[in-house]
């Protein structure tokens, strides 16, 4: 019956193509959920299966079931879709600070209740935030990236659509840049 059903998927019967949906769409909605936090969101991915598993149906060699095939295309297309919304929040944040609409956060605030402390602090945090946004804007990305919102060097480069060894030297560029600003030297 499975193997009937492949190769009239491979035949492109669109007959066989509704039965396919029919038969497998709870399995594939079911996990697509799980990974999407919006319906709409969900639905458009198992739409997105579908779709590779109709158009990739050439491509399955039949070493598991079909249905493990489509579990793994569904996995592949959610994770690809979380990467994919979680480098679009950072991006969206950074090129609000980058904007001016938002101010960096404070993830190094430790204060004493004490009011020359915290001017003091704030002093040289402002003093850093300015120097930080004299930087190239790729500079300015690459170590926004890494030293506030804690990215590995590999997620930088695909978040700039750059590479690693490309990440390093503007991280590198950007810490000479900063050192200069700040002490001179």
């Amino acid at each position: 019956m499975e193997q009937e059903l492949i190769e009239k998927l491979r035949s492109g019967d669109r007959e066989a193509f509704t039965h396919l949906i029919n038969e497998y769409q709870v399995m594939v909605r079911s996990i697509t959920s799980k990974f999407a936090f919006a319906k709409e969101d969900a639905e458009d991915i198992a739409q997105t299966v579908f779709i590779e598993v109709f158009k990739g149906i050439h491509g399955f060699k039949g070493k598991s079931k079909l249905s493990t095939w489509i579990y793994q295309i569904a996995v592949s297309r959610c994770i690809d879709f979380q990467r994919s919304a979680a480098r679009k929040k950072r991006i969206i944040r950074i090129k609000e600070y980058l904007s001016g609409k938002v101010v960096m956060p404070n993830a190094l605030r430790d204060y004493k209740n004490n009011p020359e402390a915290v001017y003091s602090e704030d002093e040289k945090r402002r003093i850093l935030y300015a120097a930080i946004d004299r930087l190239p804007e790729n500079q300015r990305a690459a170590f926004l990236l890494t030293k506030v919102e804690g990215l590995s060097y590999q997620e930088v480069a695909e978040t700039l659509h750059s590479t690693v060894p490309a990440v390093e030297s503007l991280l590198h560029r950007a810490k000479q840049n900063l050192r200069q600003q700040l002490t001179g030297k």
